[in-house]
């Protein structure tokens, strides 16, 4: 808030929070199935990080290696060990074989952290698979923005994320983490056909839709579900979602072994929330980003990190579905050290 430290702010605001509402109810283990790792050094020759349009520019313009996002897991969640996926910032504007050479690199060095790739649309199925192995390489991380240009609000998911990419997936059991395209977010009817039709195609592939589907609020997974709840090897992620509701719809319908905690790191430490008005998604932040409302000007509007956000939302949706304890350990920890063991076995 305006005219408080940093430090006043973690101290008598977020810290509160951890103690009093998630430390009690959170697994001593958890983990994060949704990071992205950043190098500045990574952004091609002549790109400005800090002049491209994007929703959280200063989470996303600095470093975010493995040493910040240790530093982040101990200050956010000092009594819990961690694992996480990670992956870089999926943008043209990066050196992306710099960049995942050096996330692979990272997972070299740490045993906690386990690495996806970032693919385009150009790649073959052999250049993928022969990279994945190269680079111990877990999943995939194909995002529409690495794709064709095609008419607003028309992208297909095929058109960034392509059957040699998942040719390699289905073949070693690979983790695809996908970020629907399309206006209508996983409540369009071509994005739910597709993903339907994705994973019965590619059977041993785990596909994890990221944000549900891009569901900040309940009516776009609601959608889909009916048709999503037996499709065994597709998975869900709560990545920067905060919306109890919305989380409550995947465990009314599907295995809680099928969900997963996520962070959307480092953009989560942006303190704020997402709302959903009408169908329609933004961001509330405590300051200033594109996209985003923010208090007006000397208002005192005390928020938390949105990464807080999601793991009460998560907490609430797991305790109105009585799940129990160890379906809790498995949502936050155990269901991704299943899906990851089980891809480590195929790729040695």
């Amino acid at each position: 808030m305006e005219g408080m430290s940093e430090e006043r702010h973690f101290r008598e605001i977020d810290l509160p929070v951890y103690r009093e509402e998630l430390a009690p109810h959170l697994p001593a283990k958890i983990f994060d199935t949704h990071v992205h790792l950043l190098r500045r050094s990574d952004y091609l020759p002549g790109v400005d990080p800090d002049k491209l349009k994007t929703t959280a520019p200063a989470p996303l313009t600095r470093d975010f290696t493995y040493d910040h996002l240790d530093a982040a897991m101990r200050r956010l969640f000092p009594e819990q060990q961690w694992e996480a996926l990670i992956f870089h910032n999926p943008t043209r504007d990066i050196d992306l074989a710099a960049g995942n050479r050096w996330i692979a690199s990272v997972a070299r060095e740490h045993s906690d952290v386990h690495p996806l790739m970032i693919v385009t649309p150009e790649m073959k199925a052999a250049e993928v698979e022969a990279q994945v192995r190269q680079g111990g390489f877990i999943g995939l991380k194909p995002y529409e923005g690495l794709g064709p240009k095609p008419v607003r609000g028309e992208t297909r998911i095929a058109d960034f994320l392509t059957a040699d990419h998942m040719a390699v997936a289905d073949a070693l059991g690979l983790i695809v983490i996908l970020h629907v395209p399309r206006k209508g977010r996983i409540g369009d009817p071509v994005n739910i056909r597709d993903v339907a039709e994705l994973c019965a195609r590619w059977r041993n592939a785990r596909i994890i839709l990221a944000h549900i589907g891009r569901s900040y609020g309940p009516w776009f997974i609601e959608q889909a579900i009916g048709t999503f709840k037996d499709l065994p090897n597709l998975h869900y992620d709560v990545a920067a979602l905060d919306d109890a509701e919305t989380i409550e719809v995947v465990l009314e319908n599907v295995p809680h072994t099928r969900l997963h905690f996520a962070s959307d790191l480092p953009v989560t430490l942006l303190r704020g929330r997402h709302m959903c008005v009408n169908r329609h998604c933004f961001f509330l932040t405590e300051e200033p980003c594109p996209n985003s409302i923010t208090p007006p000007k000397g208002a005192a509007f005390p928020m938390t990190f949105m990464l807080y956000e999601t793991v009460r939302a998560l907490l609430r949706a797991c305790r109105k579905r009585k799940l129990s304890k160890a379906a809790v350990e498995g949502v936050f920890h155990d269901n991704a050290v299943a899906v990851v063991q089980n891809i480590g076995r195929k790729l040695t």
